[in-house]
């Protein structure tokens, strides 16, 4: 794999690099859709949220609400690992790229801020 620099622009880079034209395209594509269903199938975090809880929660917050498998890194774009991703609910989502959006942090680090805040929040109400 060659190396794409870091940012918006290396996603970019990387997203031309495999075929794609946009990241939207790229989450239509065969490939992404076929590895979330390997997410929710095969990770062993997701196997055991389904046995103790009886289905599937957001990783960050444990609602029982609508998911989506979100990329903390687009290192691997493409080729991604199971651990390159989280299953989180929309909220939770919507405010990691709300912080990266507003340029505070980069992508991976907004997502370990609000998966940080998410958790001791949890613990707090619990």
């Amino acid at each position: 794999m060659t190396y794409i620099p870091r940012g918006t622009n290396g996603i970019y880079l990387r997203l031309k690099s495999i075929g794609f034209d946009s990241y939207q395209e790229y989450l239509l594509s065969k490939h992404w859709i076929e590895f979330k269903k390997r997410v929710f199938r095969d990770r062993k975090d997701m196997k055991k949220m389904l046995k103790k809880y009886g289905g599937y929660r957001c990783q960050f917050c444990f609602r029982d609400t609508k998911l989506s498998v979100h990329h903390w890194t687009y290192k691997r774009l493409g080729n991604e690992y199971m651990g390159d991703v989280y299953v989180i609910c929309d909220d939770c989502h919507n405010e990691i790229h709300r912080y990266n959006k507003n340029g505070l942090h980069n992508l991976h680090k907004s997502t370990h801020i609000v998966k940080r805040y998410k958790s001791i929040h949890m613990l707090v109400q619990e």
